[in-house]
């Protein structure tokens, strides 16, 4: 049986990723700024920020906080105490996820299986911008917790 309470993750925008051109503009004084992202070429990567719709887990944050709890293996380290993994990847225009780097790592084998278990995830639904699919950057902290 496994000794740990709970893995839960948290989706964050990406913080890491390729430039982009990005226009703001603010027709009136209340009206809130716009920004849009200029597709320019099918196989550059946008920050997912910028988007019209960000890549996204099937069924949101809360299956994917099942998914991580049901398949990421916990180190078997005594003296592993948990912490953050925070692992970068792209979400492709077909949903698949590619291009994995670990920002932080714990140790013990953390960020190598943070990537095991995103590789092994089902489809996300892709970023979209001007309602074309894009590939995106996105950035995913992982805490990872310990029994006390």
């Amino acid at each position: 049986m496994k000794k740990w309470l709970f893995i839960s993750a948290f989706l964050l925008i990406g913080k890491f990723g390729f430039s982009q051109e990005i226009s703001i503009s603010s027709p009136t004084i209340d009206a809130a700024p716009t920004r849009s992202v200029e597709i320019q070429d099918e196989n550059q990567i946008y920050n997912s920020s910028g988007l019209e719709t960000k890549p996204e887990f099937p069924g949101g944050n809360a299956m994917f906080y099942k998914y991580v709890s049901k398949n990421f293996r916990m180190p078997k380290a005594k003296d592993f105490k948990g912490g953050k993994v925070i692992v970068s990847f792209v979400v492709e225009v077909d949903g698949s996820l590619s291009s994995f780097v670990i920002d932080e790592d714990l140790g013990f084998g953390t960020g190598k299986e943070a990537i095991r278990v995103l590789k092994k995830s089902p489809k996300w639904t892709p970023a979209t911008q001007n309602g074309v699919p894009v590939r995106a950057t996105y950035s995913l902290p992982i805490l990872i917790t310990t029994p006390k």
